[in-house]
């Protein structure tokens, strides 16, 4: 789901950032929601480092929501998974896409790519 290879180098090679044992802590105590959103923060972290346009100002939600964009998942897809309105995920895409400076999901899957957040063509 989120870049494979490039990402998990990364996070094992970023031992300043403690990234892989605050994620595994959070899932040995049962805090998945918790290992969910430290993920999305070094997934942000890890884009920042690549400077890809707009990637550092995404919120976690919002990185969240067009990771799940970028895989395929329609808005009543995504607002299922995520527990929320469909209505709310628009809002999120919409915010995502102004600040990724993109107008359309193929546009945002690429700059996700770019950012190494998702395979190239994970759709």
């Amino acid at each position: 789901m989120h870049g494979g290879l490039e990402f998990g180098t990364w996070l094992l090679e970023t031992g300043d950032g403690g990234w892989l044992e605050a994620i595994a802590a959070l899932a040995a105590t049962g805090d998945t929601e918790g290992a969910r959103r430290q993920l999305t923060r070094a997934h942000r972290a890890f884009a920042a480092e690549r400077d890809v346009p707009g990637i550092a100002a995404l919120t976690p939600r919002e990185t969240e929501v067009v990771t799940l964009l970028a895989d395929g998942l329609t808005n009543r897809e995504i607002a299922a998974r995520l527990f929320v309105a469909p209505g709310t995920v628009s809002i999120h895409v919409g915010r995502a896409y102004a600040k990724l400076g993109v107008s359309r999901r193929a546009a945002a899957a690429a700059r996700l790519a770019e950012a190494g957040l998702v395979r190239a063509g994970a759709r």
